[in-house]
């Protein structure tokens, strides 16, 4: 076997342990979201946690409620690349019974209509985490008939950055792909002499994918680089 194999071989065997390294780091991610009140705050639904309100008519109610307040840890240790649900936020309204009209309301994203949504990285090797953090707006009206009935304009916008790279010693880890999936049918409250709540939909969804991919080390690096400067040499003296 000839250096230019061996050299070759080489690079692809260092290549190839790095990538199997990275399918085999642990890492694990937590999320915090903050929306512009929250429940149990003067004037909002009885409960706990962040949610965006809507303006509505005396007497009725619309927000979207977020499933995640404070620190949530994401699940177990993951490996490797993979797509996440960060976190669910539903619609919830109230209206009287006696009012003759739909429950009608609209999101205006300023100044009450945002949230914050931070994701953090933690290196299950070394135990470095990074924060990316990244604003959301609704807007938009929905009405809502007492027989559940729903007409919706309702958008939920991500600004700035759609995605962050979180970088140490050979790897960097990506956070990207973010997106809300649309909202569901909202859960409805109906309040009177015999009130009712009527259960909404599904969910929306906010999701993102975590890739890991490999920073090379100089030693790496230098092998690479080796190879492919020597199969350009055998090629260039082969054209002689």
């Amino acid at each position: 076997m000839n250096r230019f194999t061996l050299a070759v071989l080489a690079a692809v065997a260092v290549a190839a342990v790095g990538q199997a390294g990275l399918m085999a780091t642990p890492w694990s991610y937590s999320v915090k979201v903050e929306g512009d009140r929250w429940r149990g705050e003067e004037g909002s639904f009885q409960g706990g946690g962040p949610y965006v309100p809507a303006r509505a008519g005396h007497g009725q109610a619309m927000s979207a409620d977020f499933t995640t307040a404070g620190w949530v840890l994401g699940g177990p240790t993951l490996r490797g690349d993979h797509a996440l649900v960060l976190t669910t936020a539903k619609l919830m309204g109230a209206m009287d019974f006696e009012d003759p009209y739909s429950l009608y309301a609209y999101f205006n994203h300023y100044p009450t209509g945002g949230y914050t949504v931070t994701v953090r990285v933690t290196d299950g090797l070394s135990g470095q985490f990074d924060d990316f953090a990244f604003r959301g707006l609704l807007d938009g009206a929905i009405s809502v008939s007492k027989d559940g009935r729903t007409v919706s304009s309702v958008t939920n916008t991500i600004v700035g950055p759609r995605s962050h790279d979180f970088r140490i010693v050979g790897k960097v880890y990506t956070v990207e792909g973010l997106e809300f999936t649309p909202f569901g049918q909202p859960e409805l409250y109906v309040g009177g002499p015999t009130s009712t709540t009527r259960p909404g939909g599904a969910p929306a969804e906010l999701r993102a994918n975590v890739r890991v991919s490999e920073t090379p080390e100089p030693a790496t690096a230098v092998l690479a680089s080796l190879g492919l400067g020597l199969v350009a040499l055998r090629r260039q003296l082969a054209r002689r």
